[in-house]
């Protein structure tokens, strides 16, 4: 079979969303009705199908970039079926075999072919394409959680002059999505999160005071209530990811000194 084996994770009882912030355990994202990452919680189906939210601008040669600073993945072996490309398309062909496919085999395959997927340079140019307005909730909370794989796991293998432009795509999502799905919001803020953190306190010293003053700002697109709904649910899964974060003991010195 194309998607390859796997071995099923141990799902969490919570799920991302404002007041309630489960923490991914590696390689994947905690569940949801529906998660992708995590299989399906009593045969649930996908909720919010149809759904819409706002398009994302990458800007142009960022994922390619990153991506060109990772190992490529080794080639199968003699005789080992062909594997499939980490694609947008493959990408929602195997979610929507994940959810629908009454095969429970095939629910695991795509599973674990998903989790492989996250943790791909791949990751970082169909993350973003499964934000886009048009893909319902759940691509884009997978679109999402690998973006917080990539940058908590993978922080060594992006470019230092990536940095900026990397806070700035988030900072683009979490506003657009500030007024759209909760669960796609939380998990972007956590990114964020990672991202602060791993950039404190040299490359980001005055992180929280920057967050603060971006939705403050009355010239934002969001209305203020949806400003206040982000900026909380970021200083929320902030100190949470700070406590599970994979910084070695001096740089969570660093990190809680400049919090």
């Amino acid at each position: 079979h194309p998607f390859g084996l796997w071995q099923a994770p141990h799902p969490r009882p919570r799920w991302g969303g404002l007041g309630s912030h489960a923490r991914p355990g590696p390689p994947v994202t905690p569940p949801l009705p529906g998660d992708p990452s995590r299989g399906l919680a009593g045969g649930q189906q996908p909720r919010g199908w149809g759904r819409r939210q706002v398009r994302v601008h990458l800007p142009a040669g960022e994922g390619a970039k990153m991506e060109r600073r990772e190992e490529q993945p080794g080639a199968t072996g003699a005789g080992a079926a062909p594997a499939l490309d980490f694609t947008v398309e493959n990408v929602e062909k195997a979610l929507h075999q994940l959810y629908y496919d009454p095969n429970i085999e095939n629910k695991n395959l795509a599973q674990k072919w998903l989790m492989q997927a996250q943790v791909s340079p791949q990751a970082w140019h169909f993350s973003w394409q499964l934000l886009q307005p048009d893909k319902v909730p759940e691509i884009q909370y997978f679109g999402a959680s690998a973006l917080h794989i990539k940058i908590s796991r993978y922080w060594s293998d992006i470019p230092t002059d990536q940095y900026e432009s990397l806070k700035a795509q988030l900072f683009t999502q979490i506003t657009h999505f500030a007024s759209g799905s909760k669960i796609v919001l939380t998990r972007l803020c956590v990114a964020l999160a990672s991202l602060a953190l791993s950039m404190m306190p040299d490359a980001w010293p005055c992180a929280v005071a920057d967050m603060v003053r971006l939705f403050q700002a009355e010239d934002s697109p969001v209305d203020g209530q949806g400003r206040c709904l982000a900026l909380l649910e970021l200083l929320t899964v902030l100190p949470e990811e700070f406590q599970t974060s994979r910084l070695p003991q001096y740089r969570k010195g660093l990190v809680r000194a400049s919090l």
